[in-house]
């Protein structure tokens, strides 16, 4: 090897004793738009063998300086699950999220998509999939600190629009006065 070693990271999946109607995904690293949806697109790709539901998109998707965590609807009780479990189906969405969807071995999907993925992954991260979560929960962004240097002068910017506002307003009581 080059000296490198590539990092594993925990996944904190749930065991499914009932049915639930919501899901929730912590991935531990803030991310693009573009690889939330992606690691939805993963997420959906492994519920898709139960066969029932699709998990569609996200209902609510917050994302703070140190994580990203999704929302979705999704009726559990219209899945099978003669041959495929909710825990395999978590296990290889987190692997899926990591490395994306399998590689098509044809071309059915279309001209030169043999050797490609549906859905490319977002690469190693600690995630954590919850079910029945209240889908306004969650983290929630804190706003930025501000310093008191910041605050000081933003109340001297205030301050000053004020009197440019007090001043065109004088100036333009005399113009009138004047006529």
């Amino acid at each position: 090897m080059n000296g490198t070693q590539t990092k594993i990271y925990a996944h904190n999946l749930p065991e499914t004793d009932g049915d639930f109607y919501t899901l929730g995904l912590l991935i531990e690293r803030r991310l693009t738009a573009d690889e939330a949806l992606r690691a939805a697109g993963c997420l959906g790709y492994a519920l898709a063998k139960m066969n029932g539901e699709t998990l569609g998109e996200p209902v609510s998707m917050v994302f703070t300086p140190a994580s990203t965590y999704l929302t979705f609807w999704f009726d559990s009780t219209k899945c099978h699950r003669s041959s495929y479990s909710f825990e395999e189906a978590f296990a290889e969405a987190a692997r899926m999220i990591e490395q994306g969807t399998p590689v098509r071995t044809t071309n059915r999907a279309g001209a030169g998509t043999a050797g490609t993925r549906l859905v490319q992954g977002i690469g190693p991260v600690a995630l954590t999939l919850s079910l029945d979560v209240d889908v306004d929960a969650g983290p929630r962004p804190t706003p930025p600190r501000v310093s008191a240097a910041q605050r000081a002068l933003d109340e001297a910017a205030a301050r000053l629009n004020e009197a440019q506002q007090a001043y065109a307003q004088a100036a333009i009581a005399y113009a009138g006065a004047g006529l």
